[in-house]
């Protein structure tokens, strides 16, 4: 077998089992009810979040209001 092939294979399995993940999410009554929102609780300073991706780290700033509403992200 070609590195190519098995390549091209390794992506069919991630994408069976983001599928699956799917469909048990689907049965999931949480995501399927209609409170949309979740309770912010009690409020902190503005907060930063770091990920990283292909490109490098990520660096952003959060600042939410007294609601739990993102007032900026920088």
């Amino acid at each position: 077998m070609t590195s190519s092939f098995l390549y091209h294979y390794a992506r069919l399995i991630e994408i069976l089992a983001c599928i699956e993940r799917v469909e048990a999410a689907m049965d999931d009554a949480d995501l399927l009810s209609e409170d949309l929102r979740a309770d912010a609780g009690n409020q902190q300073p503005p907060r930063r979040g770091v990920s990283e991706a292909p490109r490098g780290t990520l660096f952003h700033d959060y600042t939410v209001d007294r609601d739990g509403l993102l007032k900026k992200v920088t």
